[in-house]
């Protein structure tokens, strides 16, 4: 309704076809922590019961520069909330006004 682009489905980022490893960083949530696809570090698709309320979890991941290391970050799955249920870190409130639609309503959609 604001015009921004989402996905009502599972993305074509989510790399669901790989079933022996972490699933790829998707993006990060404005507190910081990475958000990942389905797959946990052994492979196996993550439900509710391996997350927190925030949908989250701390085990090892591959960081940016190729290293293993044991960080906290989020997972899509096919589970309520699907994304994220809150935030875990501190959220920097002039990100969010910076994501805050002008005056007058949202920013028309690109054609």
């Amino acid at each position: 309704q604001n015009g921004e682009y989402h996905y009502h489905h599972d993305s074509p980022c989510f790399n669901t076809s790989e079933e022996k490893a972490h699933s790829p960083l998707i993006g990060y949530a404005i507190d910081g922590f990475g958000i990942y696809g389905p797959r946990n570090m052994d492979g196996k698709i993550v439900t509710n019961a391996d997350l927190d309320d925030c949908h989250g979890h701390s085990e090892q991941v591959i960081q940016d520069e190729g290293s293993a290391a044991e960080t906290y970050h989020y997972h899509v799955n096919q589970e309520f909330p699907y994304t994220l249920g809150c935030f875990t870190g501190e959220v920097d409130p002039t990100i969010l006004e910076q994501r805050s639609p002008p005056p007058g309503g949202a920013p028309p959609l690109i054609q």
